[in-house]
């Protein structure tokens, strides 16, 4: 190859580079956190002492388009969030932290080098514990329900669950506010259930759109308080 060949070639390569350079670059810069919805799951296990975060980001432009990766990195606590895959495909972002003490504020930050993308915040006070009663269940009459704790808030909400040594599991929720600490439940909630023992357990939830001040929305924030569970006994009442 000559000498004027060689540098045709050198030159001809050198504006490749430049120009995959320039591209790459323009690429990035159209990159936005407004591109992007965080789904932010908060999960703590009373018995365990664990949080488990969780986040995943769906598309603004398009909201089938769920579980994206996205720019930047991930905090909570000053913990770094994981990158991993989805059971169902694309990637979601998260951390446990074992012994770890209940704090009711949760905060996620999402960062690119020094900069803040975005700062999500969700507070819920715990459950300090839940009782019957006695610790039996009359099907018959339904029961109240009563714990350890703050009322619940209008975005909060109990998911209550009874495994029977016999018969289905039966599921419930209490929807948010309540006036006080307890509520009842009554029979007909109950009718699946026969004589014998039973474990209950008991999720404080709390669904919040974060938003900014000026009312748009940041981020979705899902929110888990989970109690011990508790052996009780089932009984019908004589009629």
């Amino acid at each position: 190859m000559s000498t004027k060949n060689v540098f045709i070639f050198i030159l001809f390569n050198s504006i490749l580079f430049t120009f995959s350079c320039q591209s790459d670059q323009s690429a990035g810069s159209n990159v936005s956190a407004n591109d992007y919805l965080p789904n932010i799951y908060s999960r703590y296990l009373v018995m365990e002492k664990e949080f488990k975060i969780e986040v995943t980001f769906t598309s603004r432009k398009d909201n089938k388009l769920k579980n994206q990766e996205a720019p930047g990195q991930l905090y909570f606590q000053n913990q770094k969030l994981i990158k991993t895959e989805t059971r169902y495909g694309g990637v979601k972002y998260m951390v446990q932290l074992p012994e770890s003490a209940y704090t009711p504020s949760k905060t996620v930050v999402w960062k690119d080098g020094n900069k803040v993308l975005g700062e999500y915040k969700c507070t819920m006070n715990p459950i300090n514990g839940f009782g019957i009663q006695p610790k039996v269940i009359d099907i018959d009459k339904g029961f109240r329900l009563a714990w350890d704790g703050e009322p619940l808030g209008k975005d909060e909400f109990l998911n209550i669950q009874i495994s029977p040594e016999f018969g289905e599991l039966v599921k419930m929720n209490r929807l948010g506010p309540t006036d006080a600490s307890y509520f009842g439940v009554i029979p007909k909630q109950l009718q699946k259930l026969k004589p014998g023992t039973c474990q209950m357990t008991i999720v404080k939830n709390r669904r919040v759109n974060v938003k900014d001040d000026a009312g748009n929305l940041m981020c979705l924030f899902f929110d888990e308080f989970h109690l011990p569970m508790q052996q009780l006994t089932l009984e019908k009442s004589n009629k």
